[in-house]
């Protein structure tokens, strides 16, 4: 009950639609099983969320400040800081992000690396889709994304 008067308020009374969604924005290949790999899918599901919210600052709150994130904006690896800077017009024009096919290794306790198919659209710039690696880590128990890696272009931007 708790939930539903929360999504009232949310789209009714904010006028917030952009926490409706027909389908997931991480598709996992096989369903992420055991309590570490539910958190990291709760954590890139909420992530990915932000981001097609167009909201910066939340989906910069995924990330470790210590992050080293591949940008293809910047056209390289960038810190945080940068990062930020490189996304605050790419975002207004973002239509939606997915990630599919979406797979998750425990490499200790602390640390995953999930791999995925990235695929982005833009307004004015089209669509994009590249295989893409995201490695996440537990600091005082919440899963942050320390690392972003795109690993192939399978389709350009504009095409």
């Amino acid at each position: 009950m708790k939930n539903a008067i929360v999504w009232f308020v949310t789209i009714f009374v904010l006028g917030d639609w952009s926490v409706v969604q027909s389908q997931p924005f991480v598709q996992f290949s096989k369903t992420p099983s055991g309590d570490e790999e539910l958190f990291v899918a709760k954590t890139l599901e909420e992530c990915h969320g932000l981001l097609n919210a167009q909201n910066l600052d939340g989906w910069l709150t995924c990330f470790s400040d210590d992050a080293k994130i591949d940008s293809r904006a910047a056209q390289r690896i960038v810190d945080k800081k940068s990062y930020r800077v490189g996304m605050m017009r790419p975002i207004r024009a973002l239509i939606s992000v997915t990630v599919k096919q979406a797979e998750i290794t425990l490499d200790s306790p602390t640390r995953a690396t999930v791999l995925g198919i990235l695929e982005s659209d833009f307004k004015g710039a089209g669509k994009s889709t590249s295989q893409h690696r995201w490695v996440l880590e537990k600091r005082n128990d919440k899963w942050l994304i320390v690392e972003t890696k795109y690993l192939s272009l399978m389709g350009q931007l504009g095409q």
